[in-house]
């Protein structure tokens, strides 16, 4: 098991595509009658609820279902169970700063912030090896800060800023998110329209 973890904190490709699905897609329906922000204030929050809680089965009803044509879903619940074998996660200090139509009105752009905290748990996989593999990888990610990583207990921990995209389409009848990783663009050309994509874009190149 050790050296399968330490072979993934090790392999970029490998590393990136399962992490893009740990934090990347996120997904629901809802109903008109709430706002927007209370919707994807409540619905992130059971999503990394379900994620802390390794609850991989039901998460997977929060994923945006055409990710499901690129990976089929059993296949990432074994990939969440491989990986994160081990490990525990925690969110907490969930915050959304603002959410913006981006492109049209069936396009939500959101700017999240969140606390994180991953504890290394099992026998298995508790090194050094792992710990500064996985302390490397968060620190060369963008939207992470002020990363902490005690060796004793061999815990992480930072903060997380990221990009969620809410999608209402006629083929997804509800709201569904996924998260706007501008590191892999290949993977948006999958999913998302060109025009689409560059409108994010601009808009999360205005912020900064």
């Amino acid at each position: 098991m050790r050296q399968q973890i330490v072979r993934f904190w090790g392999l970029t490709n490998s590393r990136k595509l399962l992490f893009l699905f740990l934090f990347v897609f996120i997904t629901t329906k809802v109903s008109a009658q709430q706002s927007d922000k209370d919707i994807l204030n409540t619905k992130l929050s059971q999503y990394f609820d379900l994620l802390s809680n390794e609850n991989y089965v039901e998460m997977m009803d929060y994923v945006y279902p055409k990710v499901f044509t690129i990976v089929p879903k059993e296949e990432m619940i074994k990939a969440f169970e491989e990986v994160l074998d081990g490990m525990k996660f925690a969110f907490s200090d969930m915050e959304i700063q603002w959410i913006e139509p981006v492109f049209s009105e069936d396009f939500q752009l959101v700017k999240y912030l969140s606390r994180i905290e991953i504890v290394l748990i099992s026998e298995d996989v508790k090194s050094s090896i792992v710990l500064n593999s996985m302390a490397a990888y968060f620190e060369n990610e963008d939207g992470f800060s002020n990363l902490e990583v005690d060796t004793d207990n061999f815990k992480i921990s930072g903060n997380m800023g990221k990009y969620i995209l809410a999608i209402s389409e006629d083929e997804y009848p509800g709201w569904y998110f996924m998260e706007f990783d501008q590191d892999n663009p290949q993977l948006l050309n999958l999913l998302l329209s060109s025009d689409l994509i560059e409108s994010v874009k601009k808009r999360i190149s205005a912020e900064k």
